[in-house]
């Protein structure tokens, strides 16, 4: 269950007579790369539901308001009905809250799990580098690492996600895909997406690809994400209606994604300039400057929270809530031109 403040919902299940199994009594999940974040988040929580079958009681929490406080509250209560849980935390790490949980990692429940998944773009301080530590002693740290920044490396992660979906490409397709889509996990998931649902009956060359990795133009793209950062929701959709006709969903949420990880990148530089931007974020000129003046206008916890935003759309598009593609980018964009449209407090 997802949950988008810091009140949690339990789903107690049925005590089993099962053989006892030895889980961690915390786990860090970490990684600048959000995509793979939380793709190895899910597997990683399907892996320990599945081990202790009926006996988990799961509650979800988002660091948000007191989210870490609660988790916290959560992992050293007993299940209701005995049993393990698992208790997830999803970001919400600062210098005021890691203090609280490196204290619980040092006395953790061992009846429970607790499960932390923290998305770092920048640099880390001594406090969350002495929390890793003492997790890595107690449980388990799972460090995810970025794409590889070597072409032929990259092009080779393509072909390996080319060949799990039963893409065939053709020679030299996957060196292209990494040309035009850069280190941009989720960009190349949806491709891959999109060339499997297409089932072409030849190799796939580059030239095929062309229609999913192009799309309309900066331009449209441009025109969606300043709506969105001026807050102005009609337009935003509006917009977003403008580009449906022309782009496939997960292009469109690739899109909205690079904008936002652009914005928190940008602000994890803490830039004095618009220069400092541009060298943060491998961007020139007007972009640059548009991307330094938001991150000065607006929140940092609000660029957090464009964050959990997208990565959400993103599991729902992928068959998550089972709602079409166009209901889960309308709430989106809405959400995104709400949280991104305010202004510094």
């Amino acid at each position: 269950m997802t949950i988008q403040s810091a009140t949690a919902a339990q789903t107690v299940l049925p005590a089993a007579d099962l053989p006892a199994i030895v889980l961690p009594a915390i786990v860090l999940i970490v990684g600048a790369d959000r995509f793979r974040v939380m793709e190895r988040y899910r597997a990683l929580r399907s892996e320990f539901v599945e081990q202790v079958d009926s006996t988990f009681g799961v509650d979800d929490f988002e660091g948000v308001d007191t989210g870490v406080v609660d988790a916290i509250a959560a992992a050293r209560t007993t299940a209701m009905f005995g049993g393990r849980r698992l208790v997830v935390l999803r970001d919400g790490l600062d210098e005021e809250t890691i203090p609280a949980l490196l204290l619980y990692a040092e006395t953790a429940n061992e009846e429970t799990t607790l499960l932390v998944v923290d998305v770092r773009s920048g640099r880390r301080s001594k406090a969350f580098a002495a929390l890793v530590k003492t997790i890595d002693d107690v449980g388990r740290v799972v460090d995810v690492e970025a794409l590889p920044s070597r072409p032929r490396d990259l092009a080779d992660y393509v072909s390996k996600c080319a060949i799990s979906a039963g893409v065939d490409l053709a020679r030299g397709t996957a060196a292209h895909v990494a040309t035009q889509l850069g280190r941009d996990s989720g960009a190349i998931s949806a491709l891959i997406d999109q060339l499997a649902v297409a089932a072409f009956d030849h190799p796939v060359t580059s030239g095929d690809i062309e229609q999913f990795v192009k799309g309309p133009g900066t331009a449209m793209t441009w025109d969606l994400t300043d709506a969105i950062d001026k807050g102005n929701r009609a337009e935003a959709v509006r917009k977003l209606r403008a580009l449906s006709s022309e782009m496939h969903a997960l292009q469109i949420q690739s899109v909205l994604t690079k904008h936002v990880r652009k914005l928190l990148v940008a602000s994890d530089a803490e830039p004095r300039t618009a220069r400092d931007v541009e060298l943060a974020i491998d961007a020139k000129g007007f972009g640059a400057k548009k991307v330094f003046e938001k991150i000065r206008s607006v929140d940092r916890a609000a660029i957090e929270r464009a964050h959990h935003q997208v990565a959400t759309a993103d599991i729902d598009l992928r068959g998550g809530s089972g709602l079409p593609d166009d209901v889960i980018l309308d709430v989106l964009v809405v959400r995104l031109a709400r949280t991104l449209g305010g202004v510094r407090r």
